[in-house]
């Protein structure tokens, strides 16, 4: 589909009542003015916070870590910055060291799982530039 046949899905000829279009965007500034800067195509940008130290401590205890949060501390922290998905990448990670070692996840896997994330997004960033948005961006 092209840029073109989209917005014009996006205004359509007729009343569109009862719809409502969601998009989403990790990097918003990237898309095309025209899909963003005209009434009526998206006229709410609602931006989702990375989550606080406290959200990512207890988006892993739902994962299923019931380490103390001592145990935990030093991942959240290193965490920082993460959005959920990238949370719940390092619980997937961490899964694979214990299978790979045939025992249970550890902290230190979910340690270990935060810097291997860590250090491929870093490099990433230094290769592509920082990903996301401030809301004065958008």
């Amino acid at each position: 589909m092209s840029l073109q046949q989209l917005l014009n899905c996006l205004d359509g000829i007729g009343t569109q009542d009862g719809v409502v279009v969601v998009a989403t965007a990790n990097e918003p500034t990237a898309l095309d003015p025209a899909i963003l800067r005209r009434p009526g195509r998206f006229d709410r940008v609602v931006r989702f916070p990375n989550p606080s130290a406290e959200l990512r401590l207890l988006y892993l205890r739902k994962l299923g870590c019931q380490f103390a949060e001592s145990e935990l501390k030093a991942a959240v922290d290193l965490a920082e910055g993460f959005p959920f998905a990238q949370m719940r990448e390092v619980f997937i990670l961490a899964g694979q060291r214990a299978f790979d070692r045939r025992g249970e996840i550890e902290s230190d896997d979910i340690l270990s799982a935060v810097q291997t994330l860590r250090h491929a997004f870093g490099s990433v960033k230094e290769r592509q530039g920082a990903a996301g948005f401030t809301p004065q961006e958008v």
